[in-house]
């Protein structure tokens, strides 16, 4: 009687267990489940706001800084458009001007595709390739999309290096406002120039800057006109109206000759 007892509790301690065992082991599947959904609603998150944020550069900035940043884009925009509209009516004037003198047309030597600029090149020069270098002479003119913007300094077997009138330290007769003026210019750099002109000449911002000798062209636009009242003439501020990064292709011309006056 004794032993019948003692198997039947060995059997219930042993069922007990097998009850408890299969319980812990469906908790721990649903634990491991819970933790994997979350983990996984994590990172889809962190997955999703990087998304937003590679997609949309200005997500995550506020209202104000995002209006700033428009309103200097327009200006900016703005005054490229002005540039444009600029550069080409100082184009056709040129044009007219040359055609009512009876002067030839702008004489293309060779052209040539700008290999290197600044920064990889030397500050405010040009590393051009052509395949005409025979036609190219050292002192040449430079001109990009009509604009004069230098001369040739070096000449190799296929390369030519132009020196940008913008140089540090470069300086060019130019001629300015009215009555016309012939002032020398100083390069500052980076397509700036600045020079002084009397104050009995009349010249505002948007005015033509040209090349007084030689082959005549447009070399910059007036950006700023500084009138300091102890100063007899004007601080002019000006640039070339061809951005560095654009000048791609460029033309080699030889200058003109002097034209007699009549």
């Amino acid at each position: 009687m004794m032993k019948i007892m003692r198997f039947r509790s060995g059997k219930r301690r042993q069922g007990f267990g097998t009850y408890f065992a299969a319980a812990l082991g469906t908790f721990l599947i649903v634990l491991v489940v819970l933790f994997h959904q979350f983990i996984g609603g994590m990172l889809g998150g962190l997955l999703a706001l990087a998304s937003a944020h590679e997609t949309d550069t200005y997500a995550l900035l506020p209202k104000n800084v995002l209006a700033s940043r428009l309103k200097d884009a327009e200006m900016q925009l703005a005054r490229v458009r002005y540039e444009s509209v600029l550069y080409a009516s100082l184009v056709e004037e040129n044009n007219a001007l040359m055609q009512t003198l009876g002067l030839p047309g702008i004489t293309v030597a060779a052209r040539g595709r700008v290999l290197a600029r600044p920064p990889r090149t030397h500050y405010d020069t040009l590393l051009v390739q052509t395949l005409d270098t025979a036609s190219i002479a050292v002192g040449d003119y430079t001109y990009a999309e009509g604009v004069l913007i230098g001369y040739v300094t070096e000449r190799n077997a296929e390369t030519v290096l132009v020196s940008l009138f913008s140089a540090p330290g470069a300086t060019l007769d130019v001629r300015v406002g009215s009555p016309s003026a012939i002032v020398v210019a100083h390069g500052l750099g980076g397509g700036a120039f600045t020079f002084d002109v009397p104050k009995e000449v009349a010249i505002k911002i948007g005015d033509g800057i040209e090349n007084a000798h030689g082959e005549g062209g447009v070399i910059g636009v007036v950006q700023q006109v500084i009138d300091e009242p102890e100063r007899t003439s004007f601080r002019i501020y000006a640039a070339t109206p061809v951005s560095m990064n654009d000048m791609d292709v460029v033309e080699f011309v030889r200058a003109l000759p002097e034209v007699n006056a009549l």
